[in-house]
């Protein structure tokens, strides 16, 4: 049972909550009750939990001299030994190929492959170098929350509305950049650049300041995209929003907050409501108001 939990782990599957991104499309599009686009959604949801698993499995292997290091890091699967590095390599093969049958299986469009090499790409060239480039390594994080609606888009043939893309982006960045806050918090209180060696080229408040700018970005544009939609309903959920945002701020702000946005749904109460309440508004908008 340990081993099977070091495999579970070495997958992320606590971050498959960031693939929801991917049911956006079918969500907005109030097509959830349709089966055929159920299916495409569903599948492509898998797929891209199994790619995104990849994807970590893959950075954790390129890592684990530095995770060893690290006060956390090193308690995962490969940087703590429990998987040996062949065994993770054979998983990460596992992930690539399972994905790329379960699309072939609904027929999924080339373009959505396009749309999960992108995202592979991407993420081999952050494990590589990139990661080390400031500003550009929080644009591939950024990068990866917009490929995955991107992709739910391209698997359900939905169209994206112009406001729901541009939310995406400024939340992305204002997670991004609050994880990074306390990512260069921890750092300056371990005083050692051999964790993250980009932290270096930041400063507090540049971090702080970014969070801010994207914070009320993500809230206009939200905003906006409620407006539009001509639902009663649909305008409950900006202040919810806005108390889910500035919740996650206030977390960030403490001394022991990693930032990482999974972490803080997972381990704070109040965020978890929030985005429940959030999440409950805007279907019973979109579907029953």
């Amino acid at each position: 049972m340990k081993q099977l939990n070091a495999y579970i782990k070495l997958l992320r599957t606590k971050h498959y909550i960031k693939n929801i991104l991917v049911l956006m499309p079918i969500i907005f599009a109030s097509r959830l009750g349709d089966p055929d686009y159920l299916r495409h959604a569903l599948i492509g949801f898998v797929s891209f939990c199994l790619v995104s698993s990849a994807v970590y499995i893959l950075n954790d292997i390129q890592d684990v001299e530095k995770d060893r290091q690290h006060p956390t890091k090193c308690k995962r699967p490969i940087a703590s030994g429990a998987v040996p590095v062949p065994m993770a390599w054979v998983v990460w093969t596992l992930c690539i190929g399972v994905a790329v049958a379960l699309g072939l299986l609904v027929h999924q469009p080339p373009i959505s492959y396009v749309a999960l090499l992108a995202y592979v790409v991407l993420n081999i060239g952050y494990s590589m170098s990139w990661k080390n480039v400031p500003l550009l390594e929080i644009a591939i994080l950024v990068s990866g929350f917009l490929i995955r609606l991107i992709y739910g888009a391209f698997v359900t043939g939905i169209e994206i509305s112009g406001l729901l893309f541009l939310t995406v982006i400024s939340v992305s960045f204002y997670l991004g950049f609050g994880k990074r806050r306390n990512e260069w918090k921890l750092q300056q209180r371990m005083h050692s650049s051999d964790t993250r060696a980009v932290l270096s080229a930041y400063t507090e408040s540049f971090l702080n300041q970014s969070m801010q700018m994207f914070l009320c970005m993500s809230v206009v544009f939200y905003a906006l995209w409620a407006v539009n939609q001509n639902n009663q309903v649909l305008l409950w959920s900006i202040p919810l929003v806005m108390l889910l945002m500035l919740r996650y701020s206030m977390d960030v702000e403490g001394m022991e907050a990693s930032g990482d946005p999974i972490e803080m749904i997972y381990g704070d109460k109040i965020i978890g409501v929030l985005v429940i309440a959030c999440i409950a508004v805007v279907l019973y908008g979109v579907y029953g108001g």
